[in-house]
């Protein structure tokens, strides 16, 4: 997972800092999405990708097991 304190993982691009729009564009729709305080936001998307954005940019991200989600 990465996030503002470590570089990104080498399987996955770096994330951090793009607004929602763009990752919406590059990965599709999410398939499951949760608001939270603070103007938080977190995404699941369907190649396994989440991601979590605080005032629409990226702060952190990281890899899931698709089959999970909804469990």
């Amino acid at each position: 997972m990465g996030h503002d304190q470590t570089s990104a993982p080498a399987e996955i691009p770096y994330l951090n800092s793009l607004n929602i729009a763009y990752v919406i564009h590059k990965y599709g729709q999410p398939i499951a999405t949760r608001t939270g305080s603070y103007d938080t936001t977190l995404m699941w998307f369907r190649n396994g990708v989440f991601i979590g954005a605080r005032s629409d940019k990226v702060y952190r991200y990281g890899i899931f097991d698709v089959t999970r989600i909804g469990n």
